[in-house]
């Protein structure tokens, strides 16, 4: 598996959304902001959250290598102690494995375990503003002997620091993570665009580059259209919403094969890559008895459904994730994204 975690935070309604089945997380941010590095979304803010971090669930795999990529926006002055500052911790569920800690004198460590772990590598200055989005890349090698912490600032497509030989594992005796645990200790933050991969599966495999997560929502219905309207006729009217809102519209069928496809809003410029696309359904049921569902994606000739879900009459997401196109097995190209549908589909 190669895709570990992808989220931009700009879907989601509350804190809640965080934590609804098929999302990437197991504890929530302690809010949403309104402040991005583009302008546009949401950001989830971090602010001092020690005892209640943002924790991801445990991933499908556990993995030896792992690629972590986010912006992230200090709130104050670098004029702090070497235990507060934003901590990204790898862990095996059981054991914190090694935390990275941009630390609030302006320094970045490696620390064994938590973030108040022993430090292990550093100090090295990591030239953070406040009040600035900076962009961070981390490669990390979960090994007793042979561990190792890269970082790359700002898109450098070259290390700007680089640890190695170090006991990442902390107490523990796996030379691998499962989860990642964020937060920010004793000062505000805010964090976006969260990217992580493994070095094994499926692309990608290494360095992922600055990701910017974009929303492409629906803009119009297409010939293939069983869905009932909550209210008009306009069945894309009802789901194209940026942030997510509930019962207020939606789309709803009870057929099995009913289903939806809508075209979508086309980038607006065209990326130097598309690491990935996601499509995210949320869905639940409205009445007794079982009820499947999923998402259907036509991309050029191939139409595809993806997992079959069991609904709950509370919400759930449906997230995946498609490094390449399917319908070519290549990466995505600009016209390809452009030209992708995609939509909700009743199973049973």
């Amino acid at each position: 598996m190669a895709i570990l975690i992808a989220d931009g935070f700009d879907f989601y309604a509350n804190t809640t959304d965080f934590t609804y089945v098929g999302s990437p997380w197991a504890s929530p941010a302690n809010a949403l902001s309104a402040t991005t590095p583009y302008g546009t979304g949401q950001s989830a803010d971090i602010s001092n959250m020690l005892s209640t971090p943002m924790i991801s669930n445990q991933f499908a795999t556990n993995e030896a290598t792992i690629y972590l990529t986010f912006d992230v926006y200090p709130q104050s002055p670098f004029t702090g102690t070497n235990v507060q500052g934003f901590c990204a911790t790898l862990s095996d569920v059981a054991n914190n494995q090694v935390t990275l800690h941009w630390a609030q004198d302006g320094n970045f460590y490696v620390r064994s375990g938590a973030y108040n772990g022993t430090i292990i590598a550093g100090p090295w200055a990591h030239g953070m503003a406040p009040t600035s989005w900076c962009n961070w890349q981390a490669q990390v090698v979960i090994n007793n002997t042979t561990g190792s912490v890269v970082l790359r600032k700002n898109n450098n497509p070259s290390n700007d620091i680089s640890f190695t030989g170090l006991n990442t594992r902390g107490g523990s005796t796996n030379n691998y993570a499962n989860k990642v645990t964020i937060g920010y200790v004793g000062y505000g933050s805010y964090i976006d665009n969260i990217f992580c991969n493994s070095a094994s599966g499926a692309a990608p495999t290494s360095w992922p580059g600055q990701v910017r997560a974009v929303q492409l929502m629906p803009n119009a219905d297409t010939a293939t259209k069983a869905m009932t309207p909550s209210t008009g006729t306009a069945n894309y009217s009802m789901v194209n919403e940026l942030i997510e809102n509930g019962d207020t519209n939606y789309v709803f069928g009870s057929v099995a094969g009913n289903v939806d496809l809508y075209s979508i809003t086309p980038l607006a410029t065209v990326p130097a890559a598309i690491v990935a696309v996601a499509t995210k359904n949320l869905m639940r049921k409205s009445d007794t008895g079982a009820r499947t569902a999923t998402t259907e994606i036509k991309s050029g000739s191939l139409v595809q459904d993806q997992a079959t879900i069991n609904l709950a009459t509370t919400y759930q997401w449906q997230t995946v994730y498609f490094p390449t196109d399917p319908n070519t097995g290549a990466a995505w190209t600009f016209a390809g994204v452009n030209a992708l549908l995609v939509g909700p589909k009743v199973v049973a």
